[in-house]
């Protein structure tokens, strides 16, 4: 209300989002007029109040520019079967979250990455995406190998190798320990 006027303004307030109507217009309650709730993408937006005016006040309009960070995930990586055997098919899963306040599925792409090697992205289904992969290679212990390290993100991936041999006559499968890792890195 600009003075000289007098009274309190009546009428609605239609609230816009970069242009686009956000519901119905929205009735004044003691001159004030809240949005309703609305999703908005990560970016810069503006979001717009006009006032429509009434018998005794004339509208106007105001914007104010509001930013929306990306929200914020984490990634859990899984394998199935966990051990397995060498040349024996590894399913990897990855799931993304939202971390809270942030709501929804995430949506996009995984890429995975096997022993170092940067691998196929997969889109994002329900916010899971998975490979299969029969690759495996020699597990050494930390520093004694060509296996080169990495950080607490990994997830490993047990894989034994078959070899048999006989024990007081019979025939027994052994498990040479080998090892795979698996991470997946975010994509947009």
């Amino acid at each position: 209300m600009v003075a000289p006027g007098a009274g309190e303004p009546t009428g609605t307030v239609q609230f816009a989002a970069d242009g686009h109507p956000i519901g119905q217009p929205v009735p004044l309650n003691n001159g004030t007029a809240v949005s309703p709730a609305v999703g908005l993408d990560a970016g810069e937006h503006v979001i717009t109040a006009n006032y429509e005016g009434d018998e005794k006040f004339a509208g106007g309009s105001d914007s104010l520019e509001q930013e929306v960070a990306a929200a914020h995930t984490t990634t859990t990586v899984s394998s199935s079967p966990n051990p397995s055997v060498v040349g024996q098919p590894v399913t990897v899963t990855a799931t993304v979250s939202p971390v809270s306040p942030a709501t929804g599925t995430p949506a996009g792409a995984v890429q995975f990455e096997i022993d170092g090697e940067p691998g196929a992205y997969v889109t994002l289904a329900g916010g899971t995406a998975s490979i299969e992969s029969r690759h495996a290679r020699p597990w050494h212990p930390p520093g004694e190998g060509p296996v080169p390290q990495r950080g607490p993100e990994l997830r490993h991936q047990h894989v034994g190798r078959r070899e048999p041999h006989r024990q007081q006559g019979r025939h027994q499968d052994r498990r040479d320990q080998t090892r795979r890792r698996c991470r997946p890195t975010a994509s947009r």
